[in-house]
């Protein structure tokens, strides 16, 4: 775990003029306390990943990891990848595609 891999520990290296240090860190945000990655073993709930390529927040790589354990476990996934948008789905035409997306998934599973 490196402070800079955190975007909490960033935020408060923004706040504060000096570095954070990286035990500061890890008792503040303990890495991957709560990440889904752990608890896959868990997952039954059909599961819609949608996701940018170009987030600089939460890289897309973890959406496809997720994407493929949910479907090596057997629960219905489908994953939406924007390659030519960030974090928020800006253009209109992919705006469609995510509202067709979402409302469609939604349509699948609640209307049962």
């Amino acid at each position: 775990f490196h402070w800079n891999q955190s975007r909490h520990c960033r935020c408060l290296w923004r706040r504060f003029p000096h570095k954070p240090r990286q035990d500061s860190c890890k008792r503040l945000f303990p890495p991957y306390a709560n990440s889904p990655h752990k608890f896959v073993q868990n997952w039954n709930t059909p599961i819609l990943i949608i996701t940018g390529e170009y987030d600089f927040r939460i890289p897309y790589t973890p959406s496809l990891q997720a994407f493929t354990a949910a479907r090596l476990k057997g629960v219905d996934a489908r994953l939406v990848e924007f390659e030519n948008e960030a974090h928020q789905v800006f253009k209109p035409q992919n705006s469609i595609v995510w509202n067709r997306e979402f409302f469609g998934w939604l349509d699948k599973y609640l209307k049962k």
